[in-house]
């Protein structure tokens, strides 16, 4: 075989590949007409074959990738990942509890090999700087099922003054408005929350009232909309348990390389 042809055959491989990144991109970030739902929100539970307990958000990002909070897998004093079995729930009607046994065909069992923890993180030593994980799996999209868009470029400019994030509450996913905080405001908050606003995050303040943050609401994504498209702007990483509504979240354009090399594995 010829060096040309070669090029030609590298060439048509890439293009196939490039067509299907598209096509699983081309639906990400919308919204049926009027719907309040977010597709992308999925549950992480933590326990047994018997019952499993919620423990925090996540967002589907790709076909085969989970988006969350690094410390919603991880022992609070390290990276060990916690002792338990762990299940990924897609819907925005998510049970405190749940029984893995009845196996709904939306539930899936994690493979803890499958969880990549940022290589940084350090849990609470380093008051939960670099709070990201993502979960590799298979997801099967649908009406129901589809992934938030994420901003590969980091060319997009989020103009508004407040984002969206999905908080659970009285077992369902409810959409609340968070507007941003200025770095002063960020640490006008409690003094025990103060530490873990590290270098790498930002602050919000809920908006909306009527809804408390929980800790179940952790790992959520903050998104924004544009041009008909919701994006993905951070990973919420803490709520302020003290006042209720401040929280942080580590924004995913300091992070973009990490999230796209380990989309990128098998």
């Amino acid at each position: 075989m010829n060096t040309d042809m070669r090029s030609t055959i590298t060439l048509l491989i890439l293009v196939v590949i490039v067509s299907v990144g598209v096509c699983a991109e081309n639906d990400c970030g919308r919204l049926k007409s009027n719907s309040a739902v977010f597709p992308w929100n999925v549950g992480i539970y933590l326990g047994s074959e018997n019952e499993a307990e919620l423990v925090c958000l996540g967002s589907i990002i790709q076909s085969d990738a989970v988006l969350t909070a690094a410390h919603c897998f991880c022992d609070n004093i390290d990276t060990h990942l916690r002792n338990g079995t762990f299940y990924i729930m897609s819907d925005n009607s998510l049970p405190k509890k749940i029984n893995p046994r009845s196996s709904p065909s939306n539930l899936h069992k994690v493979n803890k090999n499958s969880i990549h923890i940022h290589k940084h993180y350090k849990g609470i030593i380093n008051f939960l700087e670099n709070d990201l994980a993502i979960v590799k799996g298979r997801f099967n999209f649908n009406n129901k099922v589809k992934p938030i868009c994420i901003d590969w470029s980091t060319e997009i400019v989020d103009t508004n003054s407040y984002g969206k994030q999905s908080v659970w509450h009285q077992n369902q996913v409810t959409n609340v408005e968070q507007t941003y905080v200025s770095p002063d405001d960020c640490y006008s908050t409690s003094k025990p929350f103060i530490p873990f606003i590290t270098e790498d995050k930002s602050c919000t303040n809920l908006k909306t009232s009527g809804i408390p943050l929980s800790h179940e609401s952790e790992g959520a994504a903050l998104v924004f909309s544009h041009s008909d498209r919701w994006y993905i702007k951070g990973v919420i990483s803490m709520h302020d348990v003290t006042k209720k509504q401040m929280s942080t979240y580590t924004p995913v354009t300091q992070y973009i390389n990490w999230i796209s090399n380990i989309c990128a594995t098998q």
